[in-house]
Order: C-alpha cells, then structure tokens, then sequence
C-alpha cells in the first residue's frame, strides 16, 4: 500500500466511518495541454473528478453574458475569481457570444442552468472536447445546425483556455481531494434501497465544478445499454449544502428513467397537476413529468436526509420547500414516509408506488380526503429494508 493511501485510509479512521467505506482508487487522468487531473473511483461504479469541458462551457456562457449566466456560480472560490479575472477581455469574442445566446434558447426549467442536449454532448466527449464516448443523446432540433463543439473548441483555442486551466490545475486537484475526502458514495447504496433497485450494473460519474451554480444530473445511456448516472456539484458549498445535492441530484437520475417508463400513468393523470402546481418562480407548470420529476426528488432527498441523518433538519427542509411554494410537499412526504417505507413488502420498488402517487394528485385535485397517515413531524422513524455495503 502506498503512503499516501495509508495516510488517506489514516485520515478515514480519525473520521470515523472507515470500518463500512467503499474502496477509494486514485485514477488519474492526462488531458493534453493541461497537465495529469486528480480522479477517484469509490467502491466498484462511481468516478469523482473534474471535467474540463463542463468547465469551458460554464467560462465560455458565463464570458458571453457578462459573467451574468444563470449557470455560473455565485460561491466565490479561487478559481470562479481566477477566470472571472482573466476571461473578462473575451467579453466580446463570437464564440462566447454565441454560447450564451444558444444556451439561453435551449434553457430548461426549473432553472437547470444548461439544458440536457447541451450538457450530454459536452459530457459525451473526451477531456478536452476530444472524440466521443458514443453515449446515447437526445436529439434536439435547436442544436441540429449548431456547432456547439466546435464553438466550444474556438473558445477554448482563441481565448488560451488550456493555458489558463494549467496554471489553476494544483486548485482543482485540490478541491477533489478534499472532496473525496470529506464526501463518500454512501449515498447510492442509500438511495437505491429506498428505489427498491440494483445499480451496481450502472455507472455514477460525480462531477465537481467550482464555477457551476448550484448542481446538476442528466444520465446517459452505454453502447452496452446500461446508464451513466451525471451528478454535477459545486465543491465549494457549504457541507451541508453538498450532502443535499449528492441526494437530489442522484435521486433525479433515477426518476428520470422510472417517469419515462411510466409516461402513460403520467398522461392518464396530468389533468391532476393542478395539486403539484407549485408557487416558485421559474418552474414550469405545465409540463407534468418535470413537475414530477422536481417535487419527488425534493421528497426523497428529505427522507434520505430524516433516515441517514437528522430527522429534525429533514423536517425543517420539507417545510422550507412547502414555504418557497414546493405545493402539498409535506403531505407527499408524510404519504412516502407512512405507507411506502413502512409496507416495503406491499411496495418492494418506488415504481410499485407511483400509482398511490398519482392517485393522492387526483383525489386532492377534486377535495376529497386522502389518507397520508400521521403527519411528518408526528410520524415514526422508518427502517430501510437492506443496505449494499458495496456501494457504501
């Protein structure tokens, strides 16, 4: 074993939970003109790093909108000040005009930053914007005679973009060890009891971006016709903040396939979606697979939270979602908490348990009364059916 993993292994025992911890692996990984990046791969499918791509894409949208983008991230940290500094006498340049303005058209809400055939394509090639890894993408008619790559690799060319990532490269490995160190892949194994699934044929690419708003997820699928699971997440948010995102953003990657799977219950119940609608700024209220897809997410990261960490702060993020306008989110939670975790062999999969779901939207949408059980600041503390120690 080498000395930096017996220290690594050293520093997980002071932490406190290295007895049930996945194997970490440092893999890294040479980008031409850059330099050798940190990467890790935790227990036997996830993959922590960088990607320089996803990072040009927020420099190049952010320089085009006067470093205004909704994609770029508001947490100040050394590299967000860095690139702010340097990329402000690129202002003008076409390319990054043109980004901003395409990224802007082909914006998805809730405000997701950059949309899905955006961020796969970028994510489908190698690091920097080299070939391809011949995931499956959505087609998209705004980006059909839009050359996005190669926009990208203008900016990157014209603005020296490799020489700028170069010189912050020590930061950005940096952040990742501190990130891997602080932050493990418990939470799939978690999130995949509460789905009632198997991952572990999968793949979960956690991203880290210091310059991204927020976080992010998309997932792809393989020539073999399994999926890559994208979480995106700004290393530099509070810790709290960070476990929030790893439960959500993840969580999202599974609904997604789940609710495309289920499009027909989601058509037969859509004239329902008047007990999601939700009084927030910037969501659609019309489109009932991304109402469902943003409200379960925001459910499942409070039962993740009530289960794993403290039921009192996942209470607390239920009712400050319902507060920002998240509409009948607590009684959704109450309903998951009573009579999904708690009737796991009625229930052995969340998609066992859409349909009550749905049909909770349709008797709240006419008045009637539904029962959810006890409500969630009263209701008892769930066991989870199994764990999968080999995801953490």
């Amino acid at each position: 074993m080498s000395k930096w993993l017996l220290l690594f292994v050293g520093f997980l025992l002071f932490e406190g939970w290295a007895a049930a911890a996945p194997e970490v692996v440092r893999t890294p990984l040479a980008v031409p003109g850059i330099g050798t990046v940190h990467r890790y791969r935790i227990g036997r499918n996830v993959t922590i790093g960088v990607n320089f791509n996803l990072e040009l894409l927020c420099i190049a949208t952010a320089a085009g909108s006067g470093f205004t983008h909704p994609g770029y991230g508001a947490v100040q940290n050394e590299i967000r000040d860095q690139s702010q500094a340097y990329y402000s006498m690129f202002q003008t340049m076409q390319s990054a005009l043109a980004m901003n303005d395409l990224s802007l058209r082909m914006m998805a809400l809730p405000a997701r930053k950059f949309s899905t055939p955006i961020l796969s394509r970028v994510l489908n090639r190698g690091q920097i914007l080299s070939g391809t890894f011949g995931y499956q993408t959505r087609p998209s008619e705004k980006l059909a005679d839009f050359p996005l790559i190669g926009t990208l690799r203008s900016f990157y060319r014209e603005s020296d973009s490799g020489r700028f990532f170069a010189q912050l490269l020590p930061e950005y490995n940096r952040i990742t060890d501190r990130f891997v160190v602080r932050f493990k892949a418990h939470y799939i194994g978690q999130l995949e009891d509460f789905f009632g699934v198997d991952a572990g044929q999968n793949r979960f690419n956690i991203i880290l971006s210091p310059l991204y708003s927020g976080g992010g997820a998309l997932y792809l699928i393989n020539r073999q016709g399994t999926t890559t699971h994208f979480a995106i997440i700004n290393p530099c948010l509070p810790r709290a903040r960070i476990l929030r995102l790893l439960y959500h953003e993840t969580a999202h990657t599974f609904l997604m396939p789940l609710l495309q799977r289920r499009m027909s219950l989601l058509r037969r119940y859509r004239i329902y979606q008047n007990a999601l609608n939700p009084e927030v700024d910037g969501v659609v209220r019309n489109n009932f697979y991304s109402l469902m897809n943003e409200t379960l997410a925001r459910v499942i990261t409070a039962s993740m939270i009530a289960q794993y960490q403290d039921g009192a702060a996942a209470e607390q993020l239920i009712l400050r979602e319902k507060n920002s306008g998240w509409k009948n989110i607590d009684e959704l939670y109450s309903l998951v908490q009573n009579q999904y975790l708690t009737q796991r062999e009625r229930y052995p999969t969340f998609d066992d348990f859409l349909p009550v779901i749905f049909r909770y939207l349709k008797v709240k949408s006419t008045g009637e009364s539904f029962d959810i059980g006890p409500p969630f600041r009263t209701a008892q503390p769930i066991v989870m059916a199994k764990t999968h120690p080999a995801n953490g």
